[in-house]
């Protein structure tokens, strides 16, 4: 039985046989292998990527995964040609997704000098970066706890503490579904890539931290405008604050999509063009 890619419609999860495909039950069920999100024949590194990305997804974009299928069996490198997919995922986490937030945030200059570190494709190169990956995480930590100061004021006025909950909630589900998946996947991607030597200097660590902070920092600045919207609407609380959030985190997330398709066409070169050695993200 062959596998119609183009008619192929993905689903979110882990899935039974026969009940649908993810991406990756997908690359099994092309390869012939049993059924499985993680096919012996594909990268664990972009494996490990494509599950996040397939369940952080909306159902359309979802499908634009399908393009992957094929190119992901076989896919497999060596251990040199993991290591170096880790460090394009590390490198697109510290000097593209974490500045994307960073800049949405109105952390213009923090996110300037994460974007112009040279290339990371060392643990050697993660600790250079730690100055920078720093300063970006304590800047965003406190525009972040500026703004979620400014909120609860704001909501203590106007709401019950309770009904002020449903506004945080939402807001913080918008930000986790615009955000969060793409981190976790370069995450998982990138630690063992980063080493002892990496961790030891807390550089590695601090690039999630920035990751995080930016965006929840990102979603503290809308919360003012979530809590208008819930007064003016007088509607649904938790719908009114997340149709808030999404619009905000729309733009930015959208142009990460965008990035993290780039990475991936450049992971799977690496065993497409037989070469252990691609150049990381730039």
């Amino acid at each position: 039985m062959t596998l119609d890619v183009d008619r192929l419609v993905l689903v979110r999860g882990s899935n039974e046989a026969g009940a649908g495909f993810s991406a990756m039950e997908a690359v099994a069920f092309a390869a012939g292998e049993a059924w499985s999100e993680r096919p012996r024949c594909a990268s664990p590194t972009i494996t490990e990527w494509m599950i996040a990305w397939n369940d952080g997804l909306d159902d359309r974009s979802r499908q634009e995964l399908r393009r992957y299928i094929w190119r992901l069996v076989g896919s497999k490198g060596t251990p040199a040609q993991e290591r170096a997919r880790r460090w394009m995922a590390g490198d697109w986490l510290a000097r593209a997704y974490a500045p994307a937030w960073l800049n949405a945030a109105g952390l213009v200059h923090e996110a300037r000098g994460l974007a112009a570190l040279p290339p990371l494709r060392g643990p050697r190169d993660v600790a250079d970066a730690g100055p920078a990956a720093t300063a970006a995480a304590r800047a965003a930590r406190g525009a972040r706890d500026d703004a979620w100061r400014r909120a609860a004021e704001t909501a203590a006025g106007m709401f019950d503490w309770g009904t002020a909950g449903a506004v945080w909630s939402a807001i913080s589900d918008a930000t986790w579904a615009a955000a969060g998946s793409a981190a976790r996947a370069v995450v998982w991607s990138s630690t063992d890539a980063m080493g002892p030597g990496a961790a030891s200097t807390g550089a590695g660590e601090g690039v999630w931290d920035i990751v995080s902070d930016a965006a929840a920092d990102a979603a503290g600045a809308m919360a003012w405008r979530a809590i208008q919207r819930v007064v003016r609407d007088e509607g649904d609380l938790w719908t009114a604050a997340w149709d808030t959030a999404c619009d905000a985190l729309a733009p930015t997330g959208g142009a990460l999509q965008a990035s993290a398709h780039v990475v991936v066409d450049r992971m799977l070169a690496v065993t497409e063009a037989h070469n252990p050695t691609a150049r990381p993200f730039d």
